[in-house]
């Protein structure tokens, strides 16, 4: 799975955004391979709700699978423990 995945992650496979007036933080996909938040698959083009903590794979929804995941939090905060609905 190592050698497909890499080459289904896009040069822009998706973007974070920060709604000033609420905080609130948000990930747009825009591959054609999938971006998921906490396993769950996000929709093409729509930005979805980053919650604190949020864990980001790209192609695949399992961090056990993934070759690029990102955790979603505060500044310098530590990554801390995986949950385990995310392995």
């Amino acid at each position: 799975m190592c050698g497909t995945e890499r080459r289904r992650v896009s040069a822009k496979h998706f973007a974070i955004t920060r709604d000033p007036a609420s905080g609130s933080a948000f990930v747009t996909d825009h591959s054609a391979f999938g971006t998921y938040v906490n396993g769950t698959k996000t929709a093409l083009e729509t930005p979805t709700t980053l919650p604190h903590g949020a864990l980001i794979t790209l192609v695949v929804p399992s961090l056990a699978d993934a070759m690029f995941a990102f955790r979603f939090g505060e500044a310098g905060e530590g990554l801390g423990a995986v949950p385990a609905e995310a392995v």
